[in-house]
Formats: structure tokens, C-alpha cells, sequence
């Protein structure tokens, strides 16, 4: 199975990007992951977002530093 990238930015608060991808399974969902050094260190897994946007926003809010008003 391959995927297709279809968002990719730098993280903002550390090294590596944060992706959305697609599975080219024929299942219109998306998932997103964050990378570091070439090594995933986050993964949405199965969520099956129906939007890359929401996938992408959900990402960028996961990756919020510690000590933001989403971790409190």
C-alpha cells in the first residue's frame, strides 16, 4: 500500500514536518504524522479524518509546545 503527501510543513516549535497524507487504498480519508529527523514521532493512526484540512488543523494543534493552552 502507498500513501500520498498531500500537506507537508515545517513544525514550529521543533525540528521536522508535519504531513497529511492519504492512503491509496480507493477510502477517501487522511491521516496525519509528525516527523523528526526522519522518524515518525506522532501518528493519528485510523481516524479517518474525511477532510485533509481537519487532519492538517488537528496536527498543528497536537504539536503545540508543552505548556500551551492545549496542554494545560
Amino acid at each position: 500500500m502507498t500513501i500520498e503527501i498531500l500537506h507537508r510543513v515545517d513544525r514550529a516549535f521543533a525540528d521536522g514536518t508535519v504531513e497529511v497524507y492519504a492512503l491509496e487504498d480507493g477510502a477517501a480519508s487522511y491521516e496525519w504524522r509528525i516527523l523528526s529527523r526522519g522518524e515518525i514521532v506522532e501518528d493519528s493512526g485510523n481516524a479517518g479524518y474525511g477532510s485533509p484540512t481537519l487532519a492538517l488543523r488537528d496536527a498543528l494543534i497536537w504539536d503545540e509546545p508543552p505548556g500551551s493552552a492545549k496542554r494545560r
